[in-house]
């Protein structure tokens, strides 16, 4: 899956969800290595 695609599945799941930042870039990092690119853009507010 890509970022976006887990992030909004766990939402559903837990609206009130709130990770930290540095675990977001890490996950957003990890999406680049996997993928090779950057595909969620974490600079969204929702993030």
């Amino acid at each position: 899956f890509y970022f976006q695609k887990a992030w909004d599945h766990v939402l559903k799941c837990k609206e009130n969800m709130r990770p930290h930042r540095g675990f977001v870039k890490q996950l957003s990092d990890w999406e680049a290595q996997i993928y090779g690119t950057t595909i969620t853009d974490i600079s969204e507010p929702n993030y």
